[in-house]
């Protein structure tokens, strides 16, 4: 990290170190550019399970890099509380569990498992809204 430290909280939920990324990690200005390179952003819907967004749009001005996303943010556990009905926010575990579907792929609390749950807590909701 550039300003901080990975707070012990942090590492308690996704396993990753402050020496994890002094070893193995991208600087931010990287990541986006790598992300700019490597998908088609302009023509994709961006989302997250939360509002991630703001984060990302804040780091961006922080580290004066472009946005790599040009479509808009859709907030994954908002639409899935929504349509649920739920009068709270559903947490992404929770939404598992409400589908009957067990977390695969990693850890919690990590971007590619948790984008991977999310988009199937996703495609069993909207599956059983179309009646598939």
């Amino acid at each position: 990290p550039l300003s901080s430290e990975i707070s012990p909280y942090c590492t308690s939920l996704t396993g990753i170190t402050t020496e994890d990324i002094e070893l193995e990690g991208l600087s931010f200005p990287r990541v986006m550019k790598l992300i700019s390179k490597e998908f088609p952003t302009a023509d994709v819907v961006w989302g997250a399970w939360g509002n991630d967004e703001l984060f990302l749009r804040e780091a961006c001005e922080k580290h004066k890099v472009k946005l790599p996303f040009k479509s808009r943010y859709v907030d994954f556990q908002w639409m899935y509380s929504l349509l649920k009905g739920e009068e709270q926010i559903v947490s992404l575990m929770r939404a598992l569990q409400m589908e009957q579907l067990e977390f695969i792929e990693g850890k919690p609390h990590r971007a590619l498992p948790d984008s991977i749950n999310g988009a199937r807590v996703m495609m069993s909701l909207l599956s059983k809204i179309q009646g598939k």
